[in-house]
């Protein structure tokens, strides 16, 4: 997860482009995510999926820092 972005695009302080997850896994996170929150927006569920892949990411990096040191 910490490799990859909702729409793999780049934002202007990104140094390198995570990759896109594919565009039928994502509907299928976001169908599912609507199963048990009927009221979640697809925005939403996006952007809660964005969250956690930079989370995911900022772990990842936090820990190859510490293997370097």
């Amino acid at each position: 997860m910490a490799t990859h972005s909702v729409p793999g695009l780049s934002s202007t302080k990104a140094a390198n482009v995570k990759a896109a997850l594919p565009r039928d896994h994502v509907m299928e996170i976001i169908a599912e995510a609507r199963k048990v929150f009927p009221e979640a927006a697809e925005a939403d569920i996006r952007r809660f999926m964005r969250e956690k892949l930079s989370n995911a990411a900022k772990v990842l990096r936090r820990k190859e820092k510490s293997d370097r040191t």
